[in-house]
């Protein structure tokens, strides 16, 4: 809900890589999921099996979109040296 939170993560790659060595890269989506999950996310319970089903459907199509490259992925790990 904060407008200033991530503001600026899209540099957040180019900057790594400016004072480290990028060693090891991992992309774990949220493209889709994300965006459809904001704010509706606390609504599915564990116990509820229409809510996780949807819930698992989302992450499904997010997790296909990353794999094929349809979509961007939102998140990464980055692992790095110090230069």
């Amino acid at each position: 809900m904060d407008p200033s939170e991530a503001a600026h993560s899209a540099e957040i790659p180019e900057r790594f890589r400016q004072h480290f060595e990028l060693l090891h890269r991992i992309d774990y989506g949220g493209g889709i999921a994300v965006p459809v999950l904001d704010e509706i996310i606390a609504n599915f319970g564990a116990d509820e099996r229409g809510g996780l089903a949807w819930f698992e459907l989302v992450v499904g199509v997010d997790r296909m979109a990353r794999i094929t490259g349809l979509v961007p992925s939102a998140n990464a790990f980055l692992v790095g040296r110090r230069r």
